[in-house]
Formats: C-alpha cells, sequence, structure tokens
C-alpha cells in the first residue's frame, strides 16, 4: 500500500508547480500573440496541466529497497536520482508520463468504448485540432520542469543557510550530515559551522550548474517575456473615451438637452447654441466614440509593438544570483549588507 504525500512532500510539489505555472503562463502570452484564439483556453488549459503534473510529482518512485516522491527527488542533491527522472532510459523517467502519445494506442484500446488515458485524449475528443496544443503544453513542461525544481531548491536552501545559525548542533542533526557529507567513521563529526559551510558549498554548486544550464539552453526553448512601455497615450485615451461614453449614456436617457450643456456642444460643434439640440450632441458623441475607438486601437498596437521583450530564465537566474552574493560563505562571516550598513 502507497502511503500519501507527507507534508514536506506537498510544499515541494507546490514550489514547483509554482514556478512551472510562471513560466505557462509566460510561454502563453507569447503564443496568444501568435493565435490570439488560445486565449480563451489558457486558463482552463493550464489548470488541468497542473493538476496532471501535480499528480506525477506526488507519486514514488522505487529506488533499490525504498520509495521516493518525485518532487522530493526533484529537491534534493542526489544527481543520480535526478538524473533517472529525466533521463529516457531510466526505469524512473518520468518523461512519457508528461509528454503523452495518445496515437500509440494499441488497437485493442481503440475498439474500447473508453479509450480516452490523458489530458490530450479529453480534449482531442472536443476537437482534434487541439491535441497539437497540448501536445506542445506537455512539451513545455518538460522542458521546464529541471529549472522550476531547481529554482525552487535555491529558495528552500536560502532558508537553510538562513536558519542554520539559529539552530543546536545536536546528535540528530550529526549523524544525518555525517549520512549526508558521506563521511566515513573515522572522520571526525561536523560543527555547525562545519555543515554551514557544506550547505554553502552545495547551493553554490547548484547555482553554477543551473546558470551553465539556462545560458547554454537551445534558444527554442527560451521563454519570452513582455514588458509594457508605459505609454501614457494608452491611459489618456481609455478616460477619454469613457468620458465621451458616459455623455452618450447621459444624452440617452434625458428627453431634451441639458441647458448647461449648450455651450460646450455649440463650442464642439462650431454652431451658434441656438442651433444644437439632442440629436446633434448625440451624432457628436458617436462620431468621437468611432474615431477614438480607431485611435485607441492604433495606439495599443503600437504599444504592443514597442514593449520590451526578454529572456525570462536567465533574468530569475540574476535575480538568484543577486540574493546568494548577499549569503556569507562561512557561519561566523559578516553578511555583505551589514558591512555596508556598518561602514
Amino acid at each position: 500500500m502507497l502511503l500519501p504525500p507527507s507534508e514536506h512532500s506537498k510544499i515541494n510539489v507546490d514550489g514547483i508547480l509554482d514556478n512551472l505555472r510562471r513560466y505557462m503562463l509566460a510561454r502563453f502570452q507569447h503564443a496568444n500573440r501568435i493565435k490570439p484564439e488560445f486565449r480563451h483556453l489558457e486558463s482552463d488549459l493550464v489548470w488541468h496541466e497542473l493538476q496532471a503534473v501535480r499528480q506525477i510529482l506526488s507519486e514514488s518512485k522505487p529506488y533499490a529497497e525504498f520509495r521516493f516522491v518525485i518532487a522530493d527527488v526533484l529537491i534534493s542533491f542526489d544527481k543520480e536520482k535526478k538524473w533517472g527522472v529525466f533521463s529516457p532510459s531510466d526505469q524512473n523517467c518520468i518523461q512519457s508520463e508528461i509528454v503523452t502519445h495518445v496515437d500509440e494506442i494499441s488497437g485493442k484500446e481503440k475498439s474500447d468504448v473508453i479509450a480516452i488515458r490523458d489530458m490530450r485524449g479529453i480534449y482531442k475528443m472536443m476537437d482534434p485540432n487541439l491535441d497539437c496544443l497540448l501536445q506542445l503544453i506537455q512539451i513545455w513542461v518538460w522542458w521546464d520542469l529541471r529549472d522550476a525544481a531547481d529554482f525552487f531548491l535555491f529558495d528552500t536552501q536560502m532558508e537553510v543557510l538562513r536558519d542554520l545559525p539559529k539552530k543546536e548542533c545536536d546528535e540528530r542533526m550529526v549523524i544525518s550530515y555525517r549520512k549526508e557529507m558521506k563521511l566515513d567513521e573515522t572522520a571526525p563529526s561536523p560543527d555547525l559551522a562545519g555543515v554551514y559551510e557544506f550547505e554553502y558549498n552545495r547551493t553554490k554548486g547548484m547555482v553554477e550548474k543551473l546558470a551553465y544550464r539556462i545560458e547554454n539552453a537551445p534558444i527554442y526553448e527560451e521563454i519570452i517575456g513582455y514588458e509594457d512601455g508605459s505609454d501614457p497615450q494608452v491611459d489618456e485615451k481609455i478616460l477619454q473615451l469613457a468620458h465621451h461614453l458616459r455623455a452618450r449614456d447621459l444624452l440617452n436617457e434625458k428627453k431634451d438637452l441639458d441647458p448647461s450643456w449648450l455651450e460646450h456642444y455649440a463650442h464642439v460643434l462650431h454652431c451658434p447654441a441656438d442651433q444644437v439640440d439632442k440629436e446633434k450632441a448625440a451624432a457628436y458623441e458617436e462620431r468621437y466614440l468611432h474615431r477614438g475607438k480607431s485611435e485607441l486601437s492604433d495606439v495599443l498596437r503600437n504599444f504592443e509593438d514597442n514593449c520590451v521583450r526578454y529572456n525570462v530564465k536567465p533574468r530569475q537566474l540574476k535575480e538568484v544570483v543577486a540574493r546568494f552574493r548577499h549569503v556569507p560563505s562561512k557561519m561566523t562571516d559578516t553578511p555583505p549588507e551589514q558591512e555596508e550598513a556598518a561602514v
């Protein structure tokens, strides 16, 4: 009987999925610009795919006589087990679970009434054209899963390094770290400073490997992020349209033109006030709205064309490197920000 994931495992699953969700939404933002009709599918597809990945990450795999939850393997420093998760030649690889192959159903299953085995099967039954989109989403997950896990592993390591100096190096910690550090029986037991240095060094090594992988990732795996240009014309145009929409609605609600509006409409219509009536005012507002919507469309188009594009993961990596730079390499060191404050 398999036990449900522990609370620790659930935290790991949630942490990985948070990063995956961020990546998936960024990828959809790019896809929606290419094919806008994807936009109305986005929320359902993202939710469904993340639920499928949650199930995969929450499952356990056999390693010798023990079983380990996939999320716990990913949020660890066990190189061999992690390699197996992503290696198609390993029995514990999850590639075929992430990127499913609906077309490879056997003849018997095809003749079965219930031939749906995964999310791609469901959406393909609804619309065969969605199969390619679902496959693309699964490929995105496969590309992003390792990085999503390592970025969350970094966050957990930052908490470890922050909390270690406050702890006591008791017998339980010594036994645990002797195993982690692969110390033989003749080696002295580590003290708290030694444990801290060990955690710092393996965090540093993990960041360096993550940086190498991201910097050398194929260009087709990159995630394009977008930043708006903060063009004030957009807000200004929207406010102007809202004002004229309200004016049109008020004109439609009233039986006659409010006398206090005569001077305004005489000015914009370039005619004497005694020639202004409700119909002329309403016609002016309709013309303005028609022209204003067209102008807003042009402004928004230029706004999108001029937005700043960036590569999501290298920027995330830059933030990680900046955070780690402020972590002292030894427990007795003064953090750099404290040194600057002291000066």
